[in-house]
């Protein structure tokens, strides 16, 4: 029921910070994705409608650790994760490494912040595959691991809530083709990616 309960948290905190604060109360129930088999990078996604927990059924003690805060997108996950900390009623010990290259300074926070005490971690990993051995350890103490946005390739996750990098960018390219049809004019498209993409990230292999 603790692994259940954190990863609640964990979606939650996803839905929470792509809507605004104002609607922070109202957000839920969202629309999310299911994918069958669990961890299957190829897997058959199903629609769903998500509510997250009224409360916790404890103060758990629980772990987050971030690439970095450096722009709005972490600034908004760690939003939601900290509103939805407060909602449930559980502690909540947010850590970030300070950038992708960082990864030594987050395998450091996470090994101090399970020596503290904590009952489950949330990471937004760094590393593809650069944080199983802080994974397997962390997990080996029975402590409950969410992979939270990038994605992990450990086989020692408790759980995953990702963002889909496939959906952001097949919903960019058809909203691009819906407004600039074949046969008409000419479009010029700038992209700005913003946020660097994590050491050794491997892009899911599905096909459109």
């Amino acid at each position: 029921m603790k692994a259940h309960s954190i990863l609640k948290i964990a979606i939650s905190a996803l839905a929470v910070s792509a809507a605004s604060p104002v609607l922070a109360e109202t957000w839920y129930p969202y629309d999310a994705v299911e994918i069958t088999p669990a961890f299957s990078a190829d897997g058959t996604p199903s629609d769903i409608n998500y509510s997250p927990l009224e409360k916790a059924e404890k103060p758990y003690n629980i772990c987050v650790s971030f690439p970095h805060m450096k722009d709005a997108y972490w600034l908004g996950v760690d939003y939601g994760v900290v509103e939805e900390a407060r909602d449930l009623g559980v502690k909540l010990n947010v850590v970030e490494a300070g950038g992708y290259t960082e990864l030594a300074k987050q395998i450091s926070q996470i090994e101090d912040c399970v020596a503290g005490g904590a009952d489950a971690v949330v990471i937004g990993a760094i590393s593809y595959d650069g944080l199983n051995s802080v994974v397997s350890e962390v997990a080996s103490k029975g402590v409950p691991v969410i992979d939270l946005v990038n994605g992990m390739s450990s086989s020692d996750i408790t759980a995953k809530s990702l963002v889909s990098f496939y959906t952001m960018g097949f919903e960019t390219g058809k909203y691009l083709a819906e407004k600039h049809p074949a046969g008409g004019d000419p479009a010029v498209v700038g992209w700005f990616p913003a946020r660097q993409v994590p050491a050794g990230w491997k892009p899911p292999m599905r096909a459109s």
